[in-house]
């Protein structure tokens, strides 16, 4: 993973990733949806946190802006585009959630199509109760947030 390119910046090798973000914060975004069925988390298929669920989410590149981050997460992620409908706040994780102990704009969104389960997870729902085994920040964001 991380061998790709997008917009003329390649993804790093992961052995590079770790090692950078053992020394420096790593800026992400996470995408918020939310409807009638409830709020959309997807199920981490890949360390860390493997097995919990999450905002739909990732870092930022070297040369993407905020909207372009956007766009390409939720094609990774839940593989639609999105309207952007406004900042919803920021989660701060964790060293257990991630290298680089992520900070993470939290940006509310609307899917054009229906979501559908992405490379990084090995399954995608609607919640109306916050599962059990959801990563602690975003249980935390989401009671604040959407009580």
């Amino acid at each position: 993973m991380y061998y790709t390119e997008y917009m003329g910046t390649s993804f790093l090798p992961y052995h590079t990733f770790t090692y950078i973000y053992s020394k420096v914060r790593r800026f992400c975004i996470d995408l918020l949806l939310h409807s009638e069925n409830g709020i959309l988390l997807t199920k981490r298929s890949i360390d860390p946190m493997k097995g919990y669920w999450h905002l739909p989410g990732g870092t930022v590149l070297r040369n993407e802006t905020i909207h372009q981050a956007i766009s390409r997460i939720a094609l990774e992620e839940i593989v639609t585009d999105v309207t952007i409908v406004g900042l919803s706040g920021i989660i701060e994780y964790n060293e257990k959630s991630g290298p680089g102990r992520p900070i993470s704009a939290v940006y509310t969104v609307r899917p054009i199509l229906p979501p559908k389960n992405g490379s990084q997870s090995s399954e995608i729902r609607y919640f109306m109760n916050i599962p059990e085994m959801t990563l602690l920040e975003v249980k935390h964001f989401l009671q604040k947030n959407l009580a």
